[in-house]
């Protein structure tokens, strides 16, 4: 598992894109946003999910299941443009 804390200056609508070695499943203010079910190798931008930014801090948890050898995740909030959110 990975956690992160996002803090947002405002309500923000936006797109997750993450990517995972191997499956996973993320969540968002402890709401499942993404479940991927299949061994993969980390690419960026595997899945991705409309969700929203609440004012203040937001909880972002990355759960990663472990097929075998090296483990990764990585995710990135973007606007409607693809380009990184703001604020």
């Amino acid at each position: 598992y990975a956690v992160c804390y996002v803090v947002a200056e405002k309500e923000t609508a936006c797109t997750l894109k993450i990517g995972s070695d191997d499956q996973c499943k993320v969540f968002l203010n402890g709401k499942p946003v993404v479940k991927h079910e299949e061994a993969r190798p980390t690419e960026k931008d595997q899945n991705e999910a409309a969700v929203t930014l609440k004012a203040g801090s937001n909880v972002l948890l990355f759960k990663v299941v472990q097929e075998g050898g090296e483990w990764s995740g990585c995710a990135r909030f973007v606007d409607k443009d693809d380009k990184p959110v703001k604020g």
